[in-house]
């Protein structure tokens, strides 16, 4: 079976591609006696006068998540100090290796500088973290092997990496494992392009990338049924499990903060998931 890492991954990369926002409260379904409330997701109407739902996420594998999806909440994640890097700050008490962490409020116990939803799991969040320290590394060697490059120079091609590293992560090796396969089709892509009344002509004034609500609501939540009820902590250096299984929905900023996040995703590795199926894991729910 797949590790941990797979779930983990699948929503990482949910998260920048995907983004729903509650609508009207009164908007509801599964409301009756007895059943959770479930308030339905923010949408507009087509065309057609047929509901669909709002994406607050750009549809591409880009970083969004970790980059914003505008020029104003891109400027507000970044340094702007000649670096090109993102904001960052030290945990005091981990090594400089396993210190490096997104904006973190002590008081409140939450990242900050990211997509809020860093905040949703410590395996998750541990993954922001390793790509907002892998954006400053690149940021670093890209000033020593362009010198004079600008600040946006920087920041951009480092984005690019990032981008491109999540890419190939997604493509080669997540959805072969999905689908059972040794490789895809370089064509696959999670978006489509068509006009507003649904026809697939690229050449169409009114064409725009959408990822489906099919996608979105049900092939990319199969992870939420491999999700393990605790999280395994391995040594580094060893590979052995040094510490209690962590449970799965810890709060991630004062554990990461604490902890760093090489323990877990050593662990995560080397922990099988729960197998896949049609059902949301206990966890969850």
């Amino acid at each position: 079976r797949p590790t941990n890492l797979l779930w983990a991954w699948l929503q990482f990369v949910s998260n920048d591609m995907i983004l729903t926002r509650p609508g009207d409260a009164n908007d509801t379904l599964f409301a009756g006696t007895g059943v959770p409330l479930m308030t339905r997701s923010s949408h507009v109407l087509d065309y057609n006068g047929d509901r669909q739902q709002v994406n607050f996420e750009t549809p591409y594998l880009d970083g969004s998540h970790l980059y914003g999806v505008d020029l104003l909440s891109q400027y507000s994640k970044r340094r702007s100090d000649g670096t090109g890097k993102l904001l960052s700050v030290f945990a005091p008490d981990l090594s400089i290796d396993d210190s490096e962490v997104p904006p973190f409020n002590t008081t409140t116990g939450l990242f900050s500088g990211v997509d809020n939803r860093i905040n949703q799991n410590p395996l998750v969040a541990a993954l922001y973290v390793l790509f907002v320290r892998e954006h400053n590394t690149w940021c670093d060697k890209i000033k020593v092997k362009i010198p004079g490059s600008t600040e946006n120079e920087i920041f951009n091609i480092a984005r690019h990496l990032v981008a491109a590293e999540i890419q190939a992560i997604t493509y080669r090796e997540v959805v072969p494992v999905i689908l059972g396969v040794k490789e895809i089709d370089s064509g696959i892509c999670f978006s489509h392009t068509e006009d507003m009344n649904g026809h697939s002509d690229h050449k169409a004034w009114g064409k725009f990338t959408s990822v489906t609500s099919e996608f979105a609501a049900a092939a990319v939540r199969i992870g939420h049924s491999m999700v393990t009820d605790t999280l395994d902590i391995r040594d580094v250096e060893t590979g052995d499990i040094i510490s209690p299984p962590v449970p799965t929905l810890t709060q991630p900023g004062p554990y990461i903060w604490d902890n760093g996040i090489g323990p877990l995703l050593l662990g995560a590795r080397m922990q099988q998931s729960n197998a896949r199926d049609i059902s949301i894991a206990n966890v969850l729910r």
